[in-house]
């Protein structure tokens, strides 16, 4: 997923994801539905470049190297859910775990919402901001609502907006943790995207800059740190968002010649700066000079595998195997696929039909390669079979989307108008 305020409501089932993520989110806000089912995998669901999303209750994940990384100025509220592990819980980054943890066992793979037998439970304290993302999540529901039925204007909503600015900005200036500052900090950058004053959120950050009444406050690598960097941070994924992709490095390169910069964030500039080079600059030596000087300086780093992966895509056509088709839509044996409405807006269906038994891919791409949805991952039945794609957080396109099955590899494409 990339991009978008509006939210995203889904619920995923993948297992053996191997080397991959069960869902990645650049950007973007909304909740991982309950019931998700992610298993065997790097990483079960990664977010980044200011991704802010709720992932629970029940949501189920075993036998990952992480169940849930958020990075970037990404932050996620995780309530009620079976990890991997619980002691310590296998996230990473600013992830706030709360509620309920149960731990995975084998027979409760892919049964998130089955009796747990013989797992413990442990409660936690609720996040300080528990309320404020209640409101937060509500909001966007409407939003949400009003944007399926046509009738959305941001006008509408510029007090709701507002009021919860206001909120957030309180934890900001009154925060004694990193975690809680880059929560309410990504929050705050989404609700300023909404109303489509992405310039009012530079002047907000500019002018805490500028303010002497930001203190120091625990929760780096390093222990007690300043403020200031992580503050300049978030404005990189604003600048990129407005195409101000020299401003975005420079401030990087700010941060990570920052004195009081904890190792953590400098890592996460790193990879930024790979990020932005290999997407939004097309500059793939440069990107690996970042992801190297990554792996180099901040082996620890768990984005260092991150890095690793970055490495071997390609971004001008990152599924090389698409390729092997003469033609779009070319079948190796026959096979239906096609989505309906086609174009769309902002979802469509689409129906596949498979000749055998076995495992099934279903994946959405954008026309750079890069991986949009996994809609379907696992074993199938013989027959036909039909899975809805909501586009509501991407922008307007071309999208190709690929079945693999046996005896099938076919590729399509559909247009997302909004």
């Amino acid at each position: 997923m990339y991009g978008g305020t509006g939210n995203e409501f889904y619920t995923v089932s993948a297992s053996n994801i191997g080397a991959s993520f069960g869902v990645t989110s650049y950007d973007g806000t909304g909740d991982i539905a309950s019931g998700s089912s992610i298993s065997n995998g790097d990483c079960g669901i990664y977010l980044t470049n200011n991704a802010s999303y709720n992932v629970g209750t029940n949501d189920e994940f075993c036998s990952n190297g992480y169940d849930i990384d958020a990075v970037n100025g990404a932050y996620a509220y995780a309530i009620n859910n079976t990890y991997s592990r619980t002691n310590p819980v296998s996230v990473g980054g600013n992830v706030f775990v709360t509620g309920n943890i149960w731990a995975c066992s084998s027979s409760s793979i892919k049964q998130a919402n089955s009796s747990r037998k013989g797992v413990s439970v442990i409660a936690q304290d609720a996040s300080p901001m528990q309320d404020l993302d209640a409101r937060y999540m509500a909001l966007m529901r409407r939003i949400s609502d009003d944007k399926a039925a046509n009738k959305y204007a941001s006008a509408n909503y510029t007090k709701d907006y507002n009021d919860l600015i206001a909120g957030y900005k309180s934890f900001v200036t009154d925060t004694g943790s990193i975690t809680i500052l880059e929560a309410a900090l990504s929050r705050i950058s989404h609700l300023y995207n909404g109303m489509g004053n992405n310039a009012g959120f530079e002047d907000y950050i500019n002018a805490s800059l500028a303010s002497a009444s930001f203190s120091p406050v625990a929760g780096s690598a390093n222990g007690t740190t300043s403020v200031q960097p992580y503050l300049k941070r978030y404005l990189i994924w604003n600048y990129v968002d407005g195409k101000q992709y020299d401003n975005a490095i420079k401030t990087a390169d700010e941060v990570l010649s920052s004195s009081v910069a904890g190792d953590d964030l400098k890592a996460e500039m790193l990879y930024e700066e790979g990020l932005i080079y290999k997407y939004y600059l097309a500059d793939s030596m440069k990107a690996n000079e970042m992801f190297k000087s990554l792996s180099n300086s901040y082996p620890s780093s768990p984005l260092v595998r991150f890095a690793d992966v970055e490495k071997t895509v390609n971004p001008s056509n990152s599924d090389e195997r698409n390729q092997r088709s003469e033609v779009e839509g070319q079948q190796t044996k026959d096979g239906a696929l096609e989505n309906y409405p086609n174009p769309f807006n902002p979802t469509t269906t689409i129906k596949f039909e498979v000749p055998s038994s076995g495992f099934v891919s279903l994946q959405v791409y954008d026309v750079l390669g890069r991986l949009v949805a996994t809609l379907v991952d696992g074993n199938e039945n013989a027959g036909q079979h039909s899975v809805q794609f909501n586009g509501q957080n991407l922008a307007s396109g071309i999208y190709l989307y690929r079945l693999t099955a046996p005896g099938i590899d076919q590729v399509k494409k559909m247009i997302l108008m909004k």
